[in-house]
């Protein structure tokens, strides 16, 4: 191999590894309160890594549904959840900007062909040391 094939190599090898080391580390869980009217409801997501793809459930009082679609790219997470609301799908999608333990984005909701967005703001809980 010569020098300049080596230098190419090298290079976009480290390129590589720089930009998968880019997207952070977005398991654990995550919690938040949204507020409806005048009630507040306190959520959590709980994301992991399994086989090599990011899953999850967000969970709110005694309901937990699955996650779906989930993706860390850019520093950012995606991903949406589908409820079954009386027959009617409720389908509600979450993107955020990931600024270490802080998520920062919007919640969209679409039920019956009509979609509201709402900021949304979670934060990782503490890991044990």
């Amino acid at each position: 191999m010569n020098a300049v094939a080596i230098v190419s190599f090298v290079t976009g090898f480290s390129g590589a590894l720089s930009a998968v080391a880019t997207d952070p580390d977005v398991t654990g869980l995550w919690k938040w309160t949204t507020t409806v009217g005048t009630k507040e409801f306190d959520q959590v997501l709980n994301l992991e890594l399994k086989d090599g793809k990011l899953t999850g459930t967000v969970s709110r009082g005694q309901e937990t549904v699955p996650i779906e679609g989930a993706k860390c790219a850019n520093g950012e997470l995606t991903f949406a959840v589908t409820l079954d609301r009386s027959g009617q799908k409720l389908v509600t999608k979450y993107a955020a900007k990931i600024t270490g333990d802080a998520l920062k984005g919007t919640i969209t909701a679409e039920f019956g062909g009509k979609g509201r967005a709402l900021p949304w703001e979670a934060a990782r809980e503490k890991r044990p040391e």
